[in-house]
């Protein structure tokens, strides 16, 4: 039994890891998707000579 934990524990962390990294790469790109958007509406207001607000 102590084998089998022993084997399983490096590739549980490794699993673990990664689901850690993904989630990590998932909020980072919807925050800059965010930024782009906000700046995409903000060229629109800027273009139609409207102020801050739009």
């Amino acid at each position: 039994m102590a084998l089998l934990v022993a084997l399983a524990l490096p590739v549980l962390m490794g699993v673990l890891g990664l689901g850690i990294d993904v989630s990590y790469w998932a909020m980072t790109r919807l925050e800059l998707q965010r930024v782009a958007d906000i700046a995409a509406v903000a060229g629109g207001c800027a273009l139609r000579g409207q102020g801050a607000g739009c």
